[in-house]
C-alpha cells in the first residue's frame, strides 16, 4: 500500500502516452513528464507549431507530484491569502491570488474537464480557529467571493467552535484527467524514459542520456529532477533556493458518508476532499508525532454520527515536495543566453499557477 497513488492505480501506463524520443536535435527539451512539464509543450506548441519539443520523465506521465495530490483546483485557501498578505502586502497578495484565478480559467477554458472522471464543482472550505475579518471584507471588495459560514447543516462534520470560509467558485479534478487532455492535444512532443542526464555546457548545452547524446536550443528544468549532473555551478544555484518538504497523501475505500467540497484545515491537518465515488482523500505535511494522519482526520473531523462506519484506506503515498522559500513557485533563467530555465516550487500550490505560469514562461521564449 505504501507509496502508491491512487490516480496512477486508475490507469495503464498505455493508456495515454507521447511517442517515443526519435531525434538528436531538439527545439525545446523539458525535465519532468508532469502538469508542469506537459504544460510547457503544451504552450510551446501553441506558440511555435512547426518545433520539436522532448519531455525527458524517470518513471511515467505524472508519476510524481502530479499524480499525487488531492486535484484541488484552487488558487489557494484564505489562510493562505493571509499569508501572501503578510509576506507580501495587500496589493501583491491580490495580484498573486488573480494570476491564480486566471490559472483556473486558462484550464477550464482550453480543456472539457466537465466529462472526465472525478470533475466535481462544490467550492472549498478553509477551516480554522482564528481568521481576519478585516481581510475577509477587503477581499471582497476586490472581487474574491468569499463567505463566512456558520457550521454546515449539510455536512457530518465536527466543526463546532471553528470559523468556516467558503469560496464557492473552486473546484476538483482528477489530476490525471489533466494529463491525459494536455498529452492528447500535443502533436509535436516526444518522450524519453529512464533517463539518467548529465547536462553539460560549452558554452552550449546538451544532455548526455546512456549512450545518446541529445542538444536542444532550450533548457526547461520542470518540476525536480534531483538525478540531473550539471559540469557548472547551476544545480547548486537551483538547490539553495529550495525546500525539500515531507507530504502525505492517503485515499480511504468509498465511504458511506458524504462529504461536499474541498478542505483546508488551517489548524493543524491540511487538506482533505471526497472523490466522486465517495473516497476520502487526506493529505498534509508528514509529522512524526501526534497519530497517523488519518487518525487526525478522525479524531478531529469524525462526529458520533460517523463513528459507526470503518474508514480503511486503500492507497498512501509518503514522499518529498519541492518548495521555494516562500512558498512561490521559481521561475527564472539560468543561462545569459536565454536558452536554459527553472521552472520548479510548485508543489506548495498543486494545481494552483502551473498552466498559466507554464504559458507566460513560453511567451518569453
Amino acid at each position: 500500500m505504501a507509496n502508491e497513488s491512487y490516480w496512477q492505480s486508475l490507469y495503464s501506463k498505455s493508456e495515454f502516452e507521447l511517442p517515443a524520443a526519435s531525434k538528436n536535435h531538439y527545439d525545446l527539451i523539458i525535465m519532468g513528464g508532469g502538469l508542469s512539464g506537459l504544460s510547457l509543450a503544451y504552450w510551446y506548441e501553441k506558440k511555435f507549431s512547426d518545433q520539436k519539443v522532448l519531455v525527458v520523465e524517470k518513471k511515467a506521465i505524472g508519476s510524481g507530484a502530479s499524480g499525487q495530490n488531492a486535484g484541488f483546483l484552487t488558487k489557494g485557501s484564505f489562510q493562505y491569502l493571509h499569508k501572501l498578505y503578510k509576506l507580501f502586502g495587500l496589493e501583491k497578495a491580490f495580484e498573486i491570488f488573480r494570476f491564480a484565478q486566471q490559472n483556473i480559467e486558462l484550464i477550464t477554458g482550453e480543456f472539457d474537464l466537465k466529462k472526465t472522471r472525478d470533475f466535481q464543482e462544490q467550492g472549498s472550505y478553509t477551516i480554522s480557529s482564528q481568521f481576519d475579518s478585516e481581510l475577509l471584507v477587503i477581499a471582497k471588495d476586490h472581487g474574491f467571493n468569499f463567505k463566512l459560514l456558520d457550521e454546515p447543516v449539510f455536512n457530518p462534520l465536527g466543526l463546532k467552535g471553528k470559523k468556516i470560509i467558503l469560496d464557492p467558485s473552486e473546484k476538483s479534478i482528477n489530476p490525471l484527467e489533466l494529463c491525459r487532455s494536455l498529452v492528447e492535444s500535443l502533436e509535436n512532443t516526444e518522450i524519453l524514459y529512464d533517463a539518467i542526464v548529465e547536462i553539460t555546457e560549452d558554452p552550449t548545452f546538451s544532455l548526455v542520456t546512456g549512450n545518446q547524446t541529445l542538444t536542444c536550443n532550450h533548457l526547461i528544468l520542470g518540476g525536480f529532477a534531483p538525478e540531473i549532473i550539471f559540469s557548472s555551478e547551476t544545480w547548486y544555484q537551483c538547490k539553495e533556493e529550495l525546500e525539500f518538504v515531507k507530504n502525505e497523501v492517503l485515499v480511504t475505500q468509498p465511504l458511506k458518508t458524504k462529504i461536499l467540497g474541498n478542505y483546508y484545515d488551517s489548524d493543524a491537518l491540511g487538506y482533505f476532499r471526497q472523490t466522486a465515488d465517495q473516497r476520502l482523500i487526506v493529505g498534509g505535511y508528514r509529522q512524526t508525532t501526534g497519530g497517523t494522519l488519518l487518525e487526525k482526520f478522525l479524531n478531529s473531523f469524525w462526529t458520533p454520527s460517523c463513528m459507526e462506519e470503518r474508514v480503511e484506506v486503500s492507497k498512501e503515498w509518503v514522499g518529498q515536495l519541492v518548495m521555494s522559500k516562500d512558498g512561490l513557485p521559481i521561475i527564472k533563467k539560468l543561462s545569459k543566453n536565454n536558452s536554459i530555465h527553472l521552472f520548479t516550487g510548485f508543489s506548495g500550490h498543486g494545481l494552483g499557477m502551473i498552466f498559466h505560469s507554464a504559458k507566460e514562461l513560453v511567451s518569453h521564449l
